[in-house]
């Protein structure tokens, strides 16, 4: 016969599991702004892009996401209008540098904004850091169809100010007053639900700024571009290593 003990820590045990996995699910619903258009991540599209971009950040900050726009006809980079969640990852560099892609894309012409805190709403506090017109300007890449489009590397420098495009999309990604009460605990808490920051090239004497265009070969489309990508960032991350240090 179990003791009354046992049986009691082990309903006790399942309730808290039953709870955890409602407040999850509570959670994760009221995270997703409808704002936010999450494309298929696989598998690849031939009439689809991918486009991607690296980027080395400092502080403890590791960027799990970014958001993407793609660009209407006449729309400029601190008007646009959807945003596109990253749905595809890699890490080099002994995780100083992260790859973001979306995957299936519409060909088109995209910037980069923002980048969330890698962790979710458990591990760490929802803080999105936004990116500078000038840094937005430099990311903008025209995917082609069946093009992978990648938008080179950038160290991400915090700064203190705003400009309106950070404004702009901060509205739309992370709206003032907190709208949710996870967003109000989540600001009470941490002070901070969103940072400014500056896009620095890492590459910058690279012909066209690092960026990168592959040809979307069936070889290329079955998973060997990202392999591309990352072995090209190994070798700019060794030559520029190379001039700091020539011994």
């Amino acid at each position: 016969m179990v003791p009354d003990t046992i049986m009691g820590d082990k309903r006790l045990t399942t309730i808290r599991s039953v709870f955890a996995i409602v407040c999850t699910i509570s959670v994760l619903a009221g995270c997703m702004d409808p704002r936010i258009v999450v494309p298929p991540s696989a598998p690849l599209d031939q009439e689809k892009s991918v486009v991607g971009i690296s980027l080395r950040t400092g502080r403890g900050f590791e960027p799990g996401e970014v958001y993407f726009i793609r660009l209407q006809d006449g729309e400029a980079v601190e008007a646009g209008s959807t945003i596109l969640a990253s749905n595809y990852r890699t890490l080099t560099e002994g995780l100083k540098s992260r790859q973001f892609y979306l995957l299936n894309a519409e060909p088109g012409r995209y910037i980069v904004v923002a980048c969330k805190k890698a962790g979710g709403y458990w591990k760490n506090p929802s803080v999105v850091t936004f990116f500078s017109k000038p840094s937005i300007g430099q990311t903008a890449i025209v995917a082609g169809e069946g093009d992978i489009a990648f938008m080179g590397e950038y160290d991400v420098n915090y700064s203190d100010h705003m400009d309106n495009a950070e404004e702009h999309y901060q509205k739309m990604i992370v709206p003032d007053p907190p709208t949710t009460f996870w967003e109000s605990f989540v600001s009470s808490h941490s002070g901070k639900r969103y940072l400014g920051a500056d896009l620095d090239n890492a590459h910058p004497d690279q012909d066209g700024g690092g960026h990168m265009h592959l040809t979307g070969n069936e070889e290329l489309r079955r998973g060997a571009w990202a392999n591309v990508i990352i072995e090209r960032l190994s070798a700019l991350n060794k030559s520029e290593q190379f001039k700091k240090d020539p011994n």
